[in-house]
């Protein structure tokens, strides 16, 4: 999961996320842009189910603040193929221009690495920096995309990660309107994951 998230810098998975204390209650922002692409209303809750048994459950937490920059929180909890479980909590801030990664309440940064451009269109690239790691990211197509959660009108991202000047893996990212990751592939992995069920 981490590598995906990664991908959409994915931190979308780890989207992109998170257990959360002391946040509070956050608005929706309203406008265009592409928000409606990635969950971002305080209660949202979704899960993530892999080919292989795993899952990891989503949920917009509140707010944070970091310096001056006002962050929202997501929590996640990571259930394996095996049943061993994990949390991990994520900042990421949202507005018409993108999604921005801002990390975690024990590395918090203000500077925002962006993950998603928005608006999304068919053609846009940008790339996301993190330390030693760049992932490039495009948008490839539009296309419908049907899981279990439902059937859904996406963007699909490719998604190149480098270390470097070497290939670290390659995914592709279905973002569906209103419903957030509908379904990611890796060349790291085996692993199909996909939307089971969302509350919002």
């Amino acid at each position: 999961m981490a590598n995906r998230a990664f991908s959409l810098a994915v931190v979308l998975v780890a989207m992109a996320g998170l257990f959360v204390s002391g946040c509070s209650i956050l608005q929706p922002s309203g406008g265009g842009g592409g928000e409606s692409y990635f969950p971002h209303a305080q209660g949202n809750t979704w899960r993530i189910t892999g080919s292989d048994g795993s899952s990891q459950i989503m949920t917009v937490e509140g707010t944070a603040s970091i310096g001056s920059t006002t962050v929202q929180c997501f929590s996640s909890l990571y259930i394996s193929s095996s049943n061993a479980k994990s949390t991990s909590e994520a900042y990421y801030r949202i507005d018409s221009s993108g999604v921005y990664s801002h990390g975690s309440p024990s590395y918090p940064t203000s500077t925002g690495v962006k993950i998603l451009a928005f608006p999304l269109e068919v053609g846009k690239s940008w790339e996301s920096i993190s330390g030693s790691y760049s992932t490039t990211m495009s948008v490839t197509a539009k296309e419908n995309v049907t899981v279990p959660a439902g059937t859904f009108d996406c963007y699909k991202i490719a998604a190149v990660t480098m270390y470097g000047t070497v290939e670290a893996g390659n995914s592709n990212i279905w973002l569906g309107n209103n419903a957030g990751i509908v379904k990611v592939t890796s060349s790291t992995s085996t692993v199909e994951s996909v939307l089971a069920w969302k509350n919002f």
